[in-house]
């Protein structure tokens, strides 16, 4: 398994320190100078250790490094505009409720400037939008602000992390284009009517349960994964007791949805309609970047048993990061990806490293036992003996 292993972790980290260099302020001589020693460190290595991983790694290496560039012009060219009154057109790609309005997700934007790239509009109204139409929007344009101080917010930094560049106002939205994004529409609208049903239970149920009343933020944050109404006290209780909403109930749901198929159906028919569920339920979640890692690691593993092939857990959380890196190279800012990918590397990695060090404790308590034990015994057979 370490033929299969091996490469595709070494390949996330060659990616990850490609986008490193590219985001250092250096000059480009220097960073020539750092590539050629990294390729040249990674062909020694294949030498001297006789693993075949070169070639994949300096691919990554060389990915990482200009995707990101490339990714910076392009930012580089949103940041270049300035704040005002501004004409946008561009596709609806998400819409978000929010407590001042809408957010209405932008992509492939094209500014009367001439930029093209993501944006988020904030509206009042949204009830002619669908996902999938083309708008244009008049309206007052605004770039995200850096974080004044030190380890203050960086508004700039955290929408960069998601691929939004800037935000606008909108004064009057104009669909010029109506075709919809049926999946993804759908998927929407299912998501506000599980909201409707849930604030119907919880506010307006017929049992007149005290445990209910006002709850339906909580629900739509555990199950939709939907934080945009929940209160700032209850945010603040998850974040002290390090509670967090992550992609953990996506494993738990397909395996039982898995394991519940297996009883009367085959492995294929169980795996395809699992991972088809999943899928649904992370599109429906609203596809955070814990929930993309679940996603992908367990459809990882339902594939490896269908070919015969035996689970890492490294790998599959290796493969999921450069997906996610790939798509948008910033994410690595990004707290979600950060705490997720770090927590999973800790339960693959360390811990087995902890459980390892606590059992050879464990053998060695057992030893000294039977010494003892044996110590005792070998007295009482001196004493009869005797």
């Amino acid at each position: 398994m370490k033929s299969i292993k091996r490469p595709i972790f070494i390949s996330f980290l060659a990616f990850v320190f490609g986008e490193f260099i590219a985001e250092t302020n250096l000059y480009s001589g220097i960073r020539i100078g750092i590539i050629i020693i990294s390729i040249v460190f990674i062909v020694g290595y294949t030498i001297i250790t006789k693993q075949q991983v070169s070639f994949l790694v300096v691919m990554f290496l060389v990915m990482g490094l200009v995707i990101t560039k490339s990714e910076q012009a392009t930012r580089d060219k949103i940041y270049s505009i300035e704040d005002g009154n501004v004409k946008v057109s561009g596709i609806v790609a998400k819409i978000t409720e929010t407590k001042m309005g809408y957010g209405i997700y932008l992509r492939k934007s094209k500014f009367d400037a001439g930029k093209n790239e993501n944006i988020i509009v904030y509206a009042e109204d949204v009830s002619k939008i669908k996902i999938g139409n083309v708008i244009e929007v008049r309206g007052d344009f605004e770039q995200f602000e850096n974080a004044r101080n030190q380890g203050n917010f960086d508004s700039r930094k955290y929408y960069e992390s998601l691929g939004i560049y800037g935000k606008l106002s909108a004064n009057k939205i104009v669909v010029i284009d109506k075709r919809v994004n049926i999946f993804k529409e759908n998927i929407r609208q299912l998501k506000s009517f599980i909201e409707k049903r849930l604030d119907d239970i919880c506010n307006k149920n017929k049992w007149n349960l005290e445990i209910l009343k006002n709850k339906n933020s909580m629900y739509e944050a555990i199950l939709l994964g939907d934080k945009n109404n929940l209160d700032t006290e209850i945010k603040d209780l998850y974040a002290f007791s390090g509670i967090a909403l992550s992609g953990l109930h996506i494993s738990i749901i397909g395996i039982f949805i898995y394991n519940s198929l297996r009883r009367k159906f085959k492995f294929f028919v169980s795996a395809f309609f699992s991972i088809i569920v999943v899928f649904l339920f992370g599109f429906l979640s609203g596809m955070a970047v814990a929930t993309i890692r679940a996603m992908v690691m367990f459809a990882l593993r339902l594939i490896g048993d269908a070919i015969g092939r035996n689970y890492d857990g490294l790998t599959s959380m290796s493969l999921a990061g450069i997906l996610l890196l790939i798509n948008n190279p910033f994410i690595i800012y990004n707290s979600g990806f950060q705490m997720s990918f770090a927590a999973i590397f800790s339960i693959i990695i360390v811990w087995k490293k902890i459980e390892y060090v606590f059992q050879f404790k464990e053998k060695i308590r057992n030893l000294d036992k039977n010494k003892e034990n044996d110590n005792v015994i070998s007295k009482k057979d001196r004493r009869i003996n005797k």
